[in-house]
């Protein structure tokens, strides 16, 4: 609470903090081995050594779809 004289007036001023949750990802990610029954598909994208990839998504109709990144 922090008062104020401004021209013979009092003002009274408070401040209120309201602290929004952070949104947090906590599932770690799944690594597995493709079983012999998996369709794969390959791709090959040439990058600069200094690039980096910062997101992948991949649909297939609702169905799972595994990305892997070999470097």
């Amino acid at each position: 609470m922090k008062r104020l004289v401004h021209h013979n007036y009092v003002i009274t001023i408070s401040a209120i903090g309201i602290l929004l949750p952070l949104s947090v990802q906590t599932a770690a990610p799944v690594f597995s081995k493709p079983s012999s029954g998996d369709q794969q598909t390959s791709c090959f994208e040439n990058i600069a050594s200094s690039s980096s990839i910062y997101r992948v998504s991949a649909s297939d109709g609702g169905d799972t779809v595994t990305v892997a990144i070999h470097s």
